[in-house]
């Protein structure tokens, strides 16, 4: 009999951790992917990955869209924009949208931190709404 119900109660876990790898990534593990791959591609100074993250509604306090901060990119060196560090960064999901911050910005000896806003598509995927801050 004890040999049964430890059969029955290994069964189970297996049965639960099958379900669990299923379910796939949390929403706070696809919002890092997300910024991730933004930093990665903002480092790079690859368009391609960063617009990839940026959603269709993008908008920042600059003034920038999607297009435009695709095209941009290339220049930020002449701007003297460094790399973007996401090593303090905390993401938090309510629902549909989500924050991420901070973003610090190496600006030729100072750092300006950002916070990005993001949104879960109708794909089901994050992505990027608006990048605020650095004032």
């Amino acid at each position: 009999m004890h040999k049964y119900r430890t059969f029955i109660a290994v069964a189970l876990l297996v049965v639960g951790a099958g379900c669990a790898a299923l379910r796939g990534p949390s929403d706070e593990d696809m919002v890092m992917n997300a910024v991730t791959q933004w930093q990665a591609g903002f480092n790079d100074r690859d368009a391609l990955d960063v617009v990839e993250v940026l959603s269709e509604d993008y908008s920042d306090g600059y003034g920038h869209t999607r297009q435009a901060f695709g095209e941009i990119l290339a220049d930020l060196d002449s701007f003297g924009v460094g790399q973007a560090d996401i090593s303090e960064l905390t993401v938090a999901v309510e629902g549909e949208t989500a924050t991420a911050g901070p973003v610090s910005l190496d600006m030729g000896g100072s750092e300006v931190d950002f916070e990005m806003s993001l949104q879960k598509e109708d794909d089901g995927v994050w992505r990027i709404v608006s990048l605020v801050g650095g004032e």
